[in-house]
């Protein structure tokens, strides 16, 4: 979804005033390049990530693939807004690699959404 509203923004983008972009583990799709591309737009884009979700952490950074910012980590009970910034190792980055979860991916519409900042 967001490789698509990026793609549809850029032709037209007149749309970016009523243009949000949400995501539910969704994995990174470019590097840090297109990260900044997708921040500078000015569109209010989510990546929402459920407990140890493995997708979300893939492909790996060491790859040099990079999510946009704005992480909401649904973590412990609790929505967490996780700032501005790229890869925040105050959220899903603070997962260990080893606790990386394939479960985790199919319970983003069980989540407990209590938000906190």
């Amino acid at each position: 979804s967001a490789l698509c509203a990026v793609d549809i923004l850029s032709r037209y983008p007149q749309l970016k005033q009523r243009t949000f972009i949400y995501t539910y583990g969704m994995p990174r799709v470019g590097n840090d390049v297109w990260a900044n591309m997708v921040e500078k737009m000015g569109v209010p884009a989510y990546r929402v990530v459920y407990e140890s979700d493995l997708v979300p952490h893939i492909p790996f950074q060491w790859l040099g693939y990079m999510h946009f910012s704005q992480e909401v980590w649904i973590h412990g009970n609790r929505t967490v807004f996780c700032g501005k910034g790229q890869e925040s190792q105050q959220c899903s980055g603070s997962v260990a690699i080893g606790d990386y979860n394939i479960p985790d991916h199919s319970q983003y519409s069980l989540a407990n959404w209590m938000f906190t900042r």
